[in-house]
């Protein structure tokens, strides 16, 4: 019987088990907490009825599944606290307040994991997760609106299992954190979770774990992380052009992929397994469907071609992107206004009454978001 050793130096945690690599893991991202506590914001079907897939039911990707809340937007913070007092709009939080915090200037990223099952080998599981998150401008150099700070944890509560309705067993044996790596923006690097699948005996235990569940769209994801995101000070610096449309929405926007790092991304099998050993896993979903090349959790550094995430620091009201509220944004909100279905940029841009849609109900807190919204001092940053 093989053996490998995994070691988490932080933690003092040494994992020796019998190891062999699965395949076809899909790690991905969703500014979704996917719980009831979040009212409609769950992701999947299944159990929980169809109804459930909002509220990216404007224009969502695949009826608001995997892969709909891969953009992720925040108000950048405004002067005399404006981010806070006028974005409510009288009626409490509005789209998309996903981390329930009532600052718009504040957003969080979940990190979601399904796991296949490989018919090479029996009783697997995840017996190791090693993730970096990296963040990159997606217009390098003369940034606008910036990410201030960023925080990440993995997850080891009752929720991992099944975020809708908790109260399931812990999944790993241990975790740590990781750290920040300064930068702007700022990236993340050795979060780290280990699994040793043995009760009292020893005896190998698969239920200890994450383990495969049938693959498709109704399956309840693992929730694994949660990604933490502050905005700095609104950027009042205006003007210029990329692909004919306005550069402060381009500056202020930043991708986020995930890559395996040294402890890297493992499953254990009671029997059987893969030769030679590799977990195929995809960082996240191409609209429905998982992301390819797959790369191998075996090999540090490997990361996604497509970004997991992107994260959009744009203020309420500011439809072209130009970094102010003024009157060229009048069109697109009476657009906004008279569209039988919004999309997300809509709904996050025009809807100030918390009804996950624009309609002329938000016309005049719109009215508002402009008056305080252009490039004068008095209203920068």
């Amino acid at each position: 019987m093989k053996k490998s050793a995994i070691f988490l130096s932080t933690a003092v945690v040494a994992l020796f088990a019998s190891v062999s690599l699965g395949q076809e893991s899909v790690i991905w991202m969703d500014a979704r907490p996917n719980n009831t506590a979040a009212g409609v914001n769950t992701i999947t079907g299944g159990s929980i009825g169809n109804a459930f897939n909002n509220p990216y039911i404007q224009t969502g990707i695949n009826s608001g599944r995997r892969g709909a809340g891969q953009v992720v937007r925040l108000e950048g913070k405004r002067n005399l606290n404006r981010h806070l007092t006028l974005i409510s709009g009288g009626a409490g939080l509005t789209f998309p307040n996903h981390d329930g915090d009532s600052d718009p200037s504040t957003a969080s990223i979940w990190v979601y994991l399904d796991m296949n099952d490989d018919p090479d080998g029996t009783g697997d599981v995840l017996a190791s997760l090693g993730l970096n998150i990296n963040n990159t401008p997606l217009v390098p150099g003369d940034l606008r609106n910036r990410i201030n700070s960023i925080s990440f944890q993995l997850f080891n509560d009752g929720n991992v299992r099944n975020s809708i309705t908790g109260g399931q067993p812990l999944v790993w044996d241990d975790k740590v954190d990781g750290a920040v790596v300064p930068g702007d923006p700022p990236s993340w690097a050795g979060a780290k979770a280990v699994r040793v699948p043995v009760s009292a005996g020893p005896v190998y235990n698969a239920s200890l774990g994450i383990t495969p569940r049938p693959s498709g769209l109704t399956d309840i994801p693992y929730r694994v992380g949660r990604l933490d995101l502050v905005a700095g000070s609104r950027n009042c610096v205006s003007g210029g052009l990329i692909g004919g449309l306005p550069a402060h929405a381009a500056k202020s926007t930043y991708n986020v992929h995930m890559s395996v790092n040294n402890l890297l991304i493992a499953r254990v099998f009671e029997t059987g397994g893969d030769t030679p050993p590799d977990e195929k896993i995809s960082f996240g979903y191409n609209g429905s469907i998982p992301e390819l090349p797959v790369v191998s959790g075996s090999q540090q550094g490997a990361t996604s071609t497509l970004p997991d995430a992107i994260v959009e620091i744009r203020m309420k009201g500011d439809y072209n992107g130009d970094g102010q509220v003024s009157s060229a944004d009048n069109s697109a909100h009476s657009a906004a206004v008279s569209a039988a279905s919004d999309t997300l940029l809509q709904v996050y841009t025009g809807d100030f009454n918390n009804s996950n849609t624009v309609t002329s109900a938000d016309t005049s807190f719109f009215a508002a978001a402009r008056a305080v919204g252009s490039l004068a001092p008095i209203h920068c940053p």
